[in-house]
C-alpha cells in the first residue's frame, strides 16, 4: 500500500483535434491543430494572415478568415481561434 501512494497520479491526456472551419456549411480542415482547452499548437501566429489589426487562417475550402488571438494560458502564450467571417465578396452561408 505504501507504494501506491508514492507513485505520482498522471496528468489527464491533452486531447488534439484537426482544426475546423468555423463555418458550419463549410467543415474544412485547415493544417493546425487546436486541443480540447481552446488553444492552437504550433508558433500558428506566424503563420497567419493580417488584415490591419486582425489576424487569421484562411481556409483552403471556403476562403472564410478563421480569427485568432493571442492570450496568456499557465504563463505561456497561446493562440486560440475568436471567431469567423466568412471569405471577403461572400455573405455568410445560412
Amino acid at each position: 500500500m505504501a507504494e501506491q501512494a508514492a507513485t505520482p497520479a498522471r496528468k489527464p491526456a491533452l486531447k488534439v483535434n484537426v482544426l475546423r472551419c468555423r463555418d458550419a456549411a463549410c467543415g474544412g480542415l485547415l493544417p493546425f491543430e487546436d486541443t480540447d482547452q481552446g488553444y492552437l499548437l504550433g508558433r500558428v501566429l506566424e503563420l497567419a494572415d493580417a488584415d490591419g489589426e486582425r489576424r487569421y487562417l484562411s481556409c483552403p475550402k471556403c476562403g472564410g478568415r478563421q480569427l485568432v488571438e493571442e492570450f496568456e494560458h499557465a504563463g505561456k502564450l497561446r493562440v486560440r481561434v475568436i471567431g469567423f467571417e466568412p471569405a471577403p465578396g461572400r455573405g455568410q452561408s445560412a
